[in-house]
């Protein structure tokens, strides 16, 4: 498999006063964008400049702070992969992944350099690339993906690592993603055997066709906004085959948006439409999304069994719900 220089965060449960708090850097990062905004220069801005301490890893740099230990219980948080949306940033899904390591979970947030808005490497700012189909691109995320598991082994199996032997990694990786990263979540699925569970946020998919739901062997949750019809209507088709893994679940949120699925319609930071995101208070949603998408996780990676009933169970804020 061919890797590629790139890099990820890793949010782990700590009790560490060094540790840096992921609500902190999500509004630096904001504020810097409405200035950005403001000033006429464009947002969200690069990671250099809301100084984030990233360290050299090999290929995958890791954020990971040698002073900040995590908890000793951590053995037991099995591993989530998260990749953001086209021209998004890890930052923007904050809300989601710190409350997910609260929930159980250890998030690696993936940095996919030439399709997120702007990606620092080895000490170099690379920006979107413009020539490249959305196929191309989540084939590049997905060899990310794929190198990132590399990468968390190694550290959950070497000497020199704060990691070592505190991942759970026997039971699998679970993988969610926003957008083009949900439709890299469900690729990976596919090629890699390693993903135990994914989880797709309001993502349309580039490739595949008819034939994708029997390639997809892994149970999976998909999550629609009010106008992606065409998304829930493809996998509530799909809910009732015998090839669709069971526990797997889709659902349509009333009044959501495409982007009521990160942190961006709280924050700010862009000039969203009501198109964009929906007219549904954005701390309901979040509340809503996380529910489902722990439940999904909880079971699937914890063997959790009550977080089934969950899933089965209808909500009066979807228009749409089916479970396998």
């Amino acid at each position: 498999m061919q890797t590629r220089a790139t890099s990820m965060r890793i949010y782990y449960p700590t009790l560490s006063e060094e540790a840096t708090k992921p609500d902190d850097e999500k509004d630096r990062y904001f504020k810097l964008c409405r200035r950005r905004r403001a000033l006429g220069l464009g947002a969200p801005a690069s990671e250099e400049e809301i100084r984030l301490h990233i360290c050299d890893a090999d290929v995958i740099r890791v954020t990971a702070n040698p002073d900040v230990v995590p908890l000793p219980d951590m053995h037991e948080y099995p591993v989530i992969l998260l990749s953001s949306g086209f021209g998004d940033v890890p930052l923007e899904y904050t809300t989601l992944t710190q409350e997910m390591v609260r929930k159980g979970f250890v998030v690696v947030a993936l940095t996919h350099p030439g399709i997120d808005v702007v990606a620092r490497v080895n000490g170099v700012e690379v920006h979107q690339r413009t020539d490249l189909s959305n196929y191309e691109r989540i084939l590049l995320e997905t060899a990310d993906a794929r190198a990132a598991m590399d990468k968390i082994n190694e550290l959950n199996a070497s000497n020199d690592s704060i990691f070592e032997g505190k991942l759970s990694l026997a039971g699998g990786f679970g993988y969610m993603g926003h957008s083009l990263g949900g439709a890299t979540a469900m690729l990976t699925a596919i090629k890699d055997d390693r993903i135990h569970a994914v989880a797709d946020l309001d993502g349309l998919f580039y490739f595949g066709g008819s034939n994708f739901a029997n390639k997809l062997r892994t149970p999976w949750l998909v999550a629609g906004s009010t106008i992606n019809w065409g998304l829930l209507y493809l996998f509530g088709s799909w809910a009732w085959t015998t090839s669709i893994p069971e526990g797997s679940v889709a659902f349509q949120v009333n009044d959501s948006g495409h982007y009521s699925f990160s942190d961006l319609c709280h924050s700010g930071a862009l000039p969203l439409s009501e198109f964009q995101c929906g007219t549904i208070p954005p701390t309901e949603m979040d509340e809503l999304i996380l529910k489902y998408v722990a439940a999904f996780f909880r079971l699937h990676l914890q063997k959790d069994e009550p977080s089934r009933d969950v899933l089965k169970k209808d909500n009066d804020a979807f228009s749409a719900h089916f479970y396998k």
